[in-house]
């Protein structure tokens, strides 16, 4: 096949080399390998996903096994056990496990359910005007419309920039010796707008877009104490840092936080299939209930939770926990 019709994303046109760009056949651990042979260190991780490496034999294994027996099925008045017992297994990975899990194909996906189920935690309620969102500077969320406007980023999105909510970006200790004076903005911004605030939402820890800049658990902790003090939600987006990547299951665990929502995805299922999550603390999950009001979560994807990707992640959260 001698003409490439993919638009590859995040690829300049004027980047591409004479001979195209190379072709990949196969990967195998640390590598992949292109059509002539050559091998790659995949030193990105496929985008942060191959957490244990390319082929894996127990994932492919746990793929095929699936496959066979249901290869999809929605959970739309619908359940299956790969999603029963992933969900059960996500739970049970938080500081407390009184949560329910909502499903979606990607980091992007799931941050935006996760900033829907904020806002509408308000008017289920009584506090319709809780809907404002707050964010950390330099913040990456994905590149989907609410992901991008609390994660903007202008190299990437500013053809985009009118149709965005703006929400107020937090200053991030850019040093040692910076969390006083940047929580001093946090206290009193949030104090003054607190009734008209559904969310904060963080990297916990390590802001990768922003250059892989840290910041310290302190300054993460005093973030999250402001949350629970005014009654604002907090969601924190594992999904780049989360199951591993800084030495516990997930980042904020270094802070000693137990946040209201969490994201994740890429290595959820080592990097096989699509599949993210919103970690939902029980307490939100029952505001949607019906009794009298319509109060349901009207959001989804096709693929959410899908058998074959669960079966994926749960053989994945075993190899990180034997590993």
């Amino acid at each position: 096949m001698s003409v490439d019709r993919i638009w590859h994303p995040y690829t300049r046109a004027s980047a591409e080399p004479e001979s195209g760009w190379p072709v990949i056949t196969r990967g195998e651990g640390i590598h992949l390998f292109d059509e002539t042979g050559r091998a790659y260190v995949d030193a990105i991780s496929s985008w942060w996903a191959c957490a244990l490496g390319h082929a894996h034999p127990r994932l492919a294994a746990a793929i095929a096994r699936q496959a066979a027996i249901l290869p999809h099925s929605i959970l739309g008045n619908l359940s299956h056990r790969p999603a029963l017992e992933l969900a059960e297994a996500l739970c049970g990975l938080m500081p407390t496990p009184d949560r329910h899990v909502h499903f979606a194909s990607d980091g992007a996906s799931a941050v935006e359910a996760a900033l829907k189920i904020a806002v509408q935690y308000g008017h289920n309620t009584g506090h319709p005007g809780r809907r404002g969102l707050v964010s950390l500077e330099g913040a990456y969320h994905g590149d989907t419309l609410g992901a991008m406007a609390v994660g903007y980023q202008s190299g990437f999105h500013a053809p985009f920039r009118e149709l965005l909510f703006h929400p107020f970006r937090l200053p991030v200790p850019a040093a040692a010796g910076q969390d006083e004076d940047c929580l001093r903005v946090a206290g009193d911004w949030i104090g003054r707008h607190a009734e008209e605030t559904a969310a904060v939402i963080v990297e916990p820890l390590c802001q990768g877009a922003a250059g892989m800049r840290m910041y310290s658990a302190r300054f993460l902790r005093e973030i999250a104490g402001l949350c629970r003090r005014h009654e604002i939600l907090l969601i924190a987006d594992e999904v780049a840092m989360g199951f591993g990547r800084t030495g516990r299951w997930f980042a904020f665990e270094h802070a000693g936080i137990d946040p209201d929502l969490v994201c994740v995805g890429k290595a959820l299922s080592g990097g096989t299939l699509p599949i993210s999550a919103v970690i939902v603390r029980d307490s939100i999950y029952r505001t949607f209930s019906d009794p009298q009001a319509d109060r349901t979560f009207y959001h989804g994807h096709t693929f959410a939770g899908n058998p074959i990707a669960c079966a994926a992640a749960l053989e994945a959260l075993r190899i990180y926990r034997e590993e």
